[in-house]
């Protein structure tokens, strides 16, 4: 649990909803204020130094539990948004014969594709963590499947303020000062504590 030495119940439950998607508004709101000055409260909330010091202690405790860092998160992203699939895959056209057209006389291949995966030894490390899936299906057909390039690029281009000119995950509320690190780090946190969240979900299920 996060510090709250100082915090109002409410200022507490601030904090825990701040930290679920680092939006002041919303965890405003969630956290009890009036929704018709939430964006006014939120902010001053944020100017809180005993409030900020409870959100930093709650990151530091996740980051020490999951050992996850935003530079470590921006690699993976990196390996995911630039892989190159002719790295995991392999495939060739083949001419089998040559016909000639009986209406023009122009002479078409018939064409057969061969596709064929590169063994897993022999795949590099970024290559091998950019794919999401291989299966095999009922006939025997061969599925490789990667992740979402777009989804990983659209991350770090707003890590890097390249959509709207603001950097951060909350575009609303990202304060102009806030630097490519940090913007990392807040975006490193929303992955961890999702994760942090999912293991305690399943060890609460057993």
């Amino acid at each position: 649990m996060p510090k709250t030495d100082g915090l109002t119940p409410k200022q507490a439950k601030f904090v825990e909803e701040y930290l679920v998607d680092l939006n002041a508004t919303q965890a405003a709101i969630r956290a009890g204020y009036a929704e018709s000055g939430a964006r006014t409260e939120g902010s001053r909330l944020l100017a809180n130094a005993d409030i900020i010091d409870a959100i930093n202690a709650r990151r530091e405790a996740i980051a020490k539990t999951t050992s996850i860092t935003p530079e470590r998160i921006m690699r993976e992203y990196g390996r995911i948004g630039f892989a190159d699939i002719r790295k995991a895959v392999k495939w060739r056209s083949n001419i089998l014969a040559e016909v000639k057209d009986p209406d023009t006389g122009e002479a078409a291949g018939i064409h057969t594709t061969d596709i064929e995966f590169v063994d897993s030894e022999q795949l590099d490390d970024d290559t091998a963590l950019a794919i999401s899936e291989v299966a095999k299906d009922a006939r025997g057909g061969l599925k490789l499947k990667m992740h979402d390039k777009k989804t990983a690029l659209d991350s770090m281009a707003r890590v890097f303020g390249m959509f709207d000119g603001k950097k951060g995950a909350d575009d609303d509320e990202a304060p102009a000062e806030m630097d490519v690190r940090q913007a990392a780090r807040e975006l490193a946190f929303m992955l961890m504590r999702g994760m942090k969240e999912g293991v305690e979900d399943a060890a609460d299920a057993k």
